[in-house]
């Protein structure tokens, strides 16, 4: 306890502070209930809270909530002398303050709260003596060294505030008044904007690009770091980089593969983009470059290191100087500053080099290169064995495609193409059964064909890239386009209409292609679950996939994917791992023990996990469908399929509205009972009275007439519940929904009614029968 408060108390005890607190706590909780009365009042209550906080803030210096604190002090008399008259101020103003609410105390709770807060002015000047009188309690018992800052006490209480539209009037509320509080306030809303913006900002893809920029030829971009000496004039970049942080942007503009982000990869805080309409418009008047303007010597220096330094070429050098120079210069000057231009196009003269092409022959290989980067791609594909195009487009597509979904916000697919993975959906010699069995070389042999299948296949347009920091490894890498320019090329429509781009009608379908590819990506990697150190890694990497492929499952043939399952569930039983993650570890328990026997039933898993997302032509198709969708409920332990659409999903993956009218019809046509229980309800009747069933909020339109025609069907099958339905259907809450819905409503009363009408008639033909 503070010595100071101590010798304060010796003037007027510890029990008259402490009821006069407790007293002004009340008084506080008295005025609660003009948190409703607009802008203003709440304004005023937040004036209020602030008091509130000023003075629990006092209390914890002083300690009074301490329960030693009851405990009387012995007074210097010295000192007390002293500090009498400053506890004379408190008391004299407390008085006073009571006082002022005497004329309350005889009238109900919420009219003195009434009384409190319906005179804004009068408001107010209460909050005013409220803040004299802790300004006094403040003056009488100051902070001392040993407690914690004021600034650090207002930044906890209001860190605790949550909501940016609180902190916003917290802050106009102590603006003027409570400079700690403002401050703090500011503080904390700049933070949280900062975070708002940054989140909007964010996609899971945000450092992709940077991570995949390759590394500058030995030879270009050094003139980049000293100051400008050629006729081409940019901004002095070095001198950009030497000013202080305050300083404006920089701005580096070029053309698409121009080598800006080669350029930019180690460049703190740069902006860089093509020459857009906006970022030109912004833009212009800032320091800036035009890279394409300036890297004729660094492509000048590539072009001579990849092309004049091959031993071909060095031979028609000797032979033909002249000719030789000339095919380099061409290069050079139709590359227009474009980097990833004269990077094909040294690959169209290495391929001549192979097949010995003479200097005319070369010099009509630069003369067919097109200027522009979509003519050039175009003509990379038009170059492919015809033979090999519908290989090429399907190959083309599964990349395209994957990449595509992948940038869809909350879309669970892939965008990594595993090399291993695409060479097994590629070679159909493969089966998944077979996965297991490869061996390391195996997997090598596999990924090495098919980065061969890409170069003759593709055009160019797809590579790999080697797993990590292991040079060169083609096992555990992806494969990418050539540049993410190609990504665009093909995101035209009209791309796709090319005849070297049209994919087999009669061959496999995009989605299954993809699918398949998750599939073999979760086979390859269940093993590795029990490795010491890596099984979270893993496993995250394996349900990923198997989200992924559920995905690419409902926009394709599910068929294939869910037969073959079993061979990756028989690899997660095999390895002893206990997983984690909520779906893997329901699979694991649904490839139960068949009774009396050892063999495990790999069947029950893919046929739950079919029903849960809605995969309803393999489930018809599954050996162990009449098992799961019988008249008794399943002795193995797994829920009746009947059960999982009135449930949320068993698996936790929430991907489609249930119940659907379609599998609730295939469900009961096939021999479900509609009226099968685990307790008192069936989930049916539950699914009718529960706030996350029927009567769920939120439900769209298209949701609600679904749920009506599932309520038609259930009721054809005499699965009950009318009387809920009714009184569903008489409420406020579908009454207010739009023409369509009240129509197919008024439909689902006409046919209860009518259904109605028939068991009535049943039951009494039934007791006619019986009395003859």
């Amino acid at each position: 306890m503070a010595e100071v408060a101590g010798l304060a108390l010796g003037a007027v005890g510890v029990v008259g502070l402490i009821g006069a607190f407790k007293d002004t706590i009340d008084l506080f909780g008295l005025l609660a209930e003009s948190r409703d009365l607009g802008r203003d009042y709440e304004i005023l209550r937040i004036k209020l809270d602030i008091q509130k906080t000023l003075l629990l803030q006092w209390t914890d210096r002083y300690g009074l909530d301490e329960a030693n604190d009851q405990e009387g002090t012995t007074p210097l008399v010295s000192v007390s002398s002293i500090s009498a008259w400053r506890m004379g101020v408190f008391k004299t103003q407390y008085d006073d303050f009571k006082k002022r609410i005497a004329q309350g105390n005889d009238k109900p709770f919420r009219s003195r709260a009434l009384w409190a807060v319906r005179d804004k002015q009068k408001f107010e000047v209460l909050i005013r003596d409220l803040a004299d009188l802790i300004a006094s309690l403040d003056k009488l018992i100051p902070v001392t060294s040993k407690q914690p800052a004021l600034r650090n006490l207002a930044d906890d209480d209001v860190r605790s505030i949550s909501g940016l539209q609180n902190l916003k009037m917290l802050l106009e509320a102590s603006q003027g008044t409570h400079r700690l509080i403002s401050e703090s306030a500011q503080r904390i809303i700049s933070r949280a904007c900062e975070e708002i913006i940054l989140n909007r900002l964010w996609f899971r893809k945000i450092h992709e690009r940077r991570e995949t920029v390759a590394d500058a030829h030995l030879d270009t971009l050094k003139w980049a770091l000293y100051p400008p000496k050629d006729e081409a004039h940019w901004h002095d970049l070095s001198q950009w980089l030497r000013q202080p942080s305050t300083h404006e942007v920089y701005w580096i503009s070029g053309k698409a593969g121009s080598g800006k982000s080669t350029l930019m990869n180690h460049i703190k805080v740069l902006v860089s983009s093509r020459p857009i309409p906006a970022c030109v418009a912004i833009y212009q008047n800032l320091p800036k470059l035009k890279l394409q303007d300036l890297t004729r010597k660094d492509i000048g220096a590539y072009v001579k290191d990849v092309i004049g330094g091959h031993p071909y070429m060095k031979r028609l050098l000797r032979r033909s100087p002249d000719g030789a120079r000339s095919v380099i210069n061409q290069l050079v000057d139709k590359s227009s500053g474009v980097f990833l231009w004269v990077v094909l196009a040294c690959r169209s003269l290495l391929s001549g080099f192979e097949d010995c092409d003479r200097l005319p022959e070369l010099q009509k290989r630069v003369d067919e290169l097109p200027p522009e980067l979509e003519d050039f791609f175009d003509l990379m594909l038009a170059k492919i064995n015809q033979r090999y195009q519908y290989q090429g487009a399907y190959l083309l597509r599964l990349c395209y495609e994957s990449q595509r979904a992948s940038r869809s916000p909350g879309c669970p697919a892939l965008a990594n193409m595993d090399t291993l993975a695409l060479a097994l959906v590629d070679d159909l010699d493969v089966s998944a059964n077979s996965i297991a069995g490869l061996s390391w070389q195996d997997k090598i042999d596999l990924c090495t064909v098919l980065e061969g299948r890409l170069r003759s296949r593709c055009g160019g347009l797809l590579e790999t890239q080697p797993a990590g920091n292991k040079n060169g490894q083609l096992v555990g890498g992806v494969v990418v386009f050539m540049h993410r320019t190609v990504f665009e090329y093909l995101s035209n429509e009209s791309v796709w209409e090319q005849d070297c781009l049209r994919t087999d009608p009669y061959g496999p379908a995009v989605a299954t292609g993809l699918s398949m590819r998750d599939l073999y990506h979760m086979i390859l990697h269940v093993a590795e679950l029990d490795k010491e150190g890596k099984s979270q890694r893993i496993e995250a990497q394996v349900i990923s996939a198997l989200r992924s492929g559920l995905f690419w499952t409902q926009r394709g043939d599910a068929i294939g994917f869910f037969e073959q399952l079993p061979h990756f569930l028989s690899g997660l039983v095999a390895c002893k791992y206990e997983p984690k993650d909520p779906v893997l570890s329901a699979l694991a328990k649904a490839c139960h023990e068949l009774p009396g026997t050892a063999t495990r039933n790999y069947l029950h898993a893919p046929l739950l996990l079919a029903a849960d997302i809605g995969a309803r032509e393999y489930i018809i198709r599954n050996p162990e469908f009449r098992t799961l969708n019988g008249p008794s409920i399943p002795t193995c332990g797994c829920p009746p399929l009947i059960f999982l659409e009135f449930r949320p999903s068993w698996f936790n993956l929430n991907t489609r509205s249930r119940p659907s009218p379609q599998s609730v019809s295939v469900l009961l046509r096939s021999g479900a009972n509609p009226r099968l229980r685990e307790n008192v309800f069936t989930p049916w009747l539950l699914w009718l009275q529960e706030p996350s069933g029927l009567t769920r909020k939120d439900r769209t339109d298209d949701e609600l007439l679904q749920a009506m025609d599932v309520a038609e069907t259930m009721v054809k099958y005499d699965a009950g519940g009318i009387k809920d339905l009714r009184k569903w259907l008489s409420s406020d809450e579908y009454r207010n929904r739009p023409i369509p819905v009240t129509q197919r409503g008024d439909k689902l009363l006409k046919f209860l009614d009518e259904h109605e009408r028939m068991i009535s008639n049943l039951t009494k033909d039934h007791v006619f029968d019986r009395s003859r």
